[in-house]
């Protein structure tokens, strides 16, 4: 998260600059690229302690239809397995 959004260290700045990107999702025409302001999200609710499982799920719909329509993986798996693990 902190490569995409810059803030380390201050989690509120960084909420309002996911905010914007995710403000223009329906302009992005890239999959991977949805699957990664949404995997983004799911880190920043996790990283402060909120639910983060839908923003996975659309994450991993992101990659999966990146991956589906070009051949080409997919997100880091672990974070994805972890968090629907933790969903049971």
């Amino acid at each position: 998260m902190e490569l995409l959004c810059g803030y380390p260290d201050n989690p509120e700045r960084a909420e309002k600059a996911l905010a914007s990107a995710q403000e223009m999702l329906s302009l992005v025409s890239s999959d991977r690229l949805r699957g990664l302001i949404w995997q983004t999200r799911a880190e920043l609710e996790e990283d402060c302690g909120r639910e983060s499982i839908p923003a996975w799920q659309q994450a991993r719909h992101g990659y999966t239809t990146q991956a589906r329509d070009y051949g080409g993986a997919g997100m880091a798996i672990a974070p994805l397995g972890q968090a629907l693990v933790g969903a049971g």
